[in-house]
């Protein structure tokens, strides 16, 4: 007989896939958060897209940027 799961760890997966569909920041960091030490596979499957979630926005975040810099915004406050 499989353990019973936790509900962090089914919160966890709840905000893993929000974070992707509508929390973008929020979703990823509470997964994360909620996900850890979870034993159970929805726990880390939360845990996991949490992390995902997170490296993809870092992920974004840094080519919005470089590509601001290189297109010149930063030339506008000189």
């Amino acid at each position: 007989m499989s353990e019973p799961v936790s509900s962090r760890a089914i919160a966890s997966l709840v905000f893993g896939i929000l974070a992707f569909n509508g929390c973008p920041c929020i979703g990823g960091v509470l997964a994360v958060l909620l996900g850890a030490g979870e034993r159970s596979g929805i726990g880390r499957a939360g845990f996991v897209l949490g992390w995902i979630h997170l490296a993809l926005f870092a992920l974004v975040l840094f080519v919005v940027l470089a590509t601001a810099l290189v297109m010149g915004v930063g030339e506008a406050v000189r």
